[in-house]
């Protein structure tokens, strides 16, 4: 099945936020030999995921697709993240 281009829209955007959400971490064997490989922050992802819908709120699209005019704030409340002052 061909992807519409909102799922590409929003899978890049996904995207984007694994790898910020991704960091690569150097380690080393018993045997002395080092190493990278990727590791994946879950929390660090939420925290992406619930801001970026945050800052889509706070845009004006809020009351256009969360009904009552929900606010960045509200969300990152709702979600347990610190809110931070601009």
């Amino acid at each position: 099945m061909e992807q519409t281009r909102k799922e590409a829209k929003m899978n890049g955007k996904l995207e984007k936020l694994i790898k910020k959400a991704t960091k690569k971490v150097k380690a080393q064997t018993d045997m002395g030999d080092h190493y990278t490989f990727e590791q994946f922050d879950q929390e660090k992802f939420i925290e992406l995921v619930v801001n970026e819908c945050a800052d889509v709120a706070d845009e004006g699209y809020g009351s256009a697709n969360f009904g009552n005019g929900i606010t960045g704030n509200m969300l990152k409340e709702h979600f347990g993240l610190e809110i931070k002052k601009k």
